[in-house]
């Protein structure tokens, strides 16, 4: 089982020039998913479902890399950054729905329509509003929850998926899969870059990090932090 973490492209308040918590992408931040999904596309061992957190930034940057690599995406809110949106709303079901969805496009025998959500998401308000502030334990234990339903949840041998998150949460969810202590992951962060794409292999003895943080693919989109 092979699971890829992809952090989302450059987001408004990445570049300093938004403060909202659930800010979108910038032009640069567009063509870095863009190219993101071109180059998955190309790839031997290419995702064949994303996951995606219901932040604006991730669901905005797994959107363009459906442009290239049309296949299905579900929204899940245990993909979403360290402390959630920190007070904003967030969309609602019914905002995601309209912003992304769309009539169902036939590319060759691949198919690509609009995110699917949860039974539970909330279609009247903001996702996240009624969501109160995340303490340390519960953010491992949101990690934790991620490996066991995307790792350890998918049999031996099924297709590849990508979870298109953020910096802190994937690379806690990184340090996590590999059993590095939380206290050491809190000191010492596992950062990636914008639109960095991570690729880790899931066996019944084994898991295998093929590569970390890879972002050759974007070119001289690539910024350092």
């Amino acid at each position: 089982m092979n699971i890829y973490i992809i952090r989302h492209a450059e987001s408004e308040e990445n570049a300093g020039t938004s403060a909202s918590n659930d800010a979108a992408l910038t032009p640069r931040g567009r063509e870095q998913a863009r190219r993101t999904g071109h180059w998955l596309s190309n790839l031997e061992l290419r995702p064949r479902s994303l996951f995606v957190s219901p932040a604006l930034r991730t669901l905005e940057t797994a959107d363009l890399i459906r442009e290239s690599l049309p296949v299905d995406a579900t929204v899940d809110p245990d993909l979403c950054e360290h402390g959630l949106l920190y007070g904003d709303d967030g969309l609602s079901g019914a905002e995601i729905e309209t912003r992304f969805g769309r009539d169902l496009e036939t590319r060759g025998t691949e198919q690509r329509s609009g995110y699917r959500l949860p039974a539970d998401f909330t279609q009247s308000h903001g996702w996240a509003r009624d969501l109160a502030g995340e303490t340390k334990s519960d953010f491992v234990e949101r990690a934790l929850r991620v490996i066991e339903r995307y790792g350890e949840g998918f049999r031996p041998g099924s297709p590849p998926i990508a979870l298109v998150t953020h910096a802190h949460f994937g690379g806690f969810l990184l340090g996590t899969m590999l059993d590095i202590p939380s206290s050491m992951l809190s000191r010492r962060r596992m950062r990636q870059l914008n639109c960095g794409v991570t690729r880790i292999e899931f066996t019944e003895s084994y898991r295998i990090v093929h590569f970390s943080n890879a972002t050759a693919h974007l070119g001289d989109l690539v910024v350092s932090e």
